[in-house]
C-alpha cells in the first residue's frame, strides 16, 4: 500500500453542522447503537481499554459510548461540534437515566482527562494534526488517547465520500500524524477484518461501494436473515475480533499517551 493516504475533498458544509443526510445516518444509528453490530462491538472494545478515571468523549456523536463509559460508573465529558449531536446525546442519556455532561468544544475550559476518547473522527477533518494536539493537551500525565480511523486507503469508496472523509489510514501515516503531535503510540491493531474483505471484494470485483443499512439499523424492520447476519457479525466481532488482532481490518485502532518532553 501506498505510504500516504490520498487526500480527498468531501463535500463543503457550513462550521459546526452535518449535511441532511449525514445527520439523518447518524440519528438513526443512535436509536440503533444497542443492536447495531459494529457500534456495540466497537464499544466493548474501546471500554475495555479505559483506564481509571474521568473519560472525554470529543466528537461523541449520538453518544452511544459516553452514555456506556458513564453507565460503568466514569464521570464523562462528552463534546461534539454539531449541535444535532449533542442534542442526541443528551437524549440518549436522559432515556437510559444516566448523568452525562454534553458540551460543545469552546466549553471544555483547561480540564484534563485520564481517558481521551476520539471514535472516527479526525479523517472528517482536513488538517488532523492540530486537533491531536489539543486532544494530547487534554491527558494527564498518566492519560490515555484512544483513538479510531478507518483503514486502508485503497478501500476508500463512495461511503467515506458521503460520510465526509478525506482519508483513510495506513499505520504508518497514522503514527507519524499522532507522533507529529506530540503522542507516544502504545499500541496499534486492525479491526473489523471481515468487513475490510467484503469492502474490497465489492469495491474491486463488483465494482459497487458495499450498503450495509439493513444491517446497522432498521431494529424491528429488519428482515429474519438481516437479523441473523446482524447478530452472527455483532457476536464475531465480540467473541473474535475484540480479542484477536488481525493484519488487515477496517477500522485502525490506536492507543496513545503524551511523549516525554526531552530534557533541556
Amino acid at each position: 500500500m501506498a505510504d500516504a493516504p490520498p487526500e480527498h475533498r468531501p463535500p463543503p458544509r457550513r462550521e459546526g453542522a452535518l449535511p441532511d443526510d449525514v445527520a439523518e445516518h447518524m440519528g438513526r444509528l443512535g436509536h440503533e447503537g444497542c443492536t447495531d453490530f459494529r457500534m456495540a462491538s466497537l464499544r466493548d472494545l474501546v471500554l475495555a481499554r479505559l483506564r481509571a478515571g474521568s473519560v472525554l468523549d470529543y466528537g461523541c456523536g449520538t453518544g452511544h459510548v459516553a452514555v456506556a463509559a458513564a453507565a460503568a460508573g466514569r464521570r464523562v465529558t462528552a463534546v461534539d461540534v454539531a449541535p444535532e449531536m449533542r442534542e442526541a446525546a443528551r437524549g440518549a442519556a436522559e432515556r437510559a437515566g444516566i448523568e452525562l455532561e454534553v458540551r460543545a468544544p469552546d466549553e471544555l475550559g483547561d480540564e484534563r482527562f485520564d481517558n481521551v476518547l476520539c471514535l472516527d473522527v479526525v479523517e472528517h477533518i482536513e488538517d488532523e494534526v492540530p486537533l491531536l494536539a489539543e486532544l494530547r493537551d487534554r491527558l494527564t500525565d498518566q492519560g490515555r488517547l484512544i483513538l479510531t480511523v478507518p483503514a486502508h486507503p485503497s478501500l476508500y469508496g463512495t461511503h467515506d465520500s458521503f460520510q465526509g472523509h478525506y482519508r483513510r489510514y495506513t499505520r504508518g501515516v497514522l503514527r507519524q500524524r499522532l507522533e507529529r503531535a506530540g503522542l507516544e503510540v502504545e499500541r496499534m491493531r486492525h479491526w473489523a477484518m471481515l468487513g475490510a474483505a467484503a469492502r474490497w471484494f465489492w469495491l474491486r470485483v463488483l465494482r459497487r461501494d458495499l450498503e450495509l443499512a439493513g444491517l446497522r439499523y432498521g431494529h424491528g424492520r429488519r428482515t429474519r436473515l438481516q437479523a441473523a447476519a446482524n447478530w452472527a457479525l455483532r457476536t464475531w466481532l465480540s467473541v473474535v475480533e475484540n480479542r484477536v488482532p488481525f493484519p488487515f481490518g477496517l477500522t485502525l485502532l490506536a492507543l496513545a499517551r503524551r511523549a516525554p518532553t526531552p530534557p533541556r
